[in-house]
């Protein structure tokens, strides 16, 4: 199954109505990252991502669907629980260790 990162920003002019874009972004296994950012489990192209998704747009509305690479690691603070069990599932076992040598982290460390 393709991860895919969908974010969006609806416009004032379209009266902002999250709810009916929020309930079909629900309807996939999903996880929000933010209010306007969420990571869709499907295996849906983007098109068709976005086909269920631009009937809930309108003019001056902002929307990207861009694919996740699975098994590159991941990075993440302040998610739930929940979160994080989602980013495990679908993306990796454990988060990504940064990749900075130990003697590097010390030197920045210092004051």
């Amino acid at each position: 199954m393709k991860v895919w990162s969908v974010t969006y920003d609806l416009s004032v002019q379209g009266g902002q109505d999250y709810d009916d874009l929020i309930e079909v972004l629900k309807s996939f296994p999903s996880c929000p990252l933010t209010k306007s950012a969420w990571l869709l489990a499907t295996p849906f192209s983007a098109t068709q991502i976005q086909a269920r998704l631009k009937r809930f747009l309108s003019a001056g509305d902002e929307l990207s669907i861009v694919p996740v690479a699975k098994g590159q690691g991941w990075a993440a603070s302040g998610l739930t629980e929940k979160q994080v069990a989602w980013l495990r599932r679908y993306l990796a076992a454990t988060p990504t260790p940064p990749r900075v040598p130990l003697s590097r982290l010390r030197s920045l460390a210092r004051p």
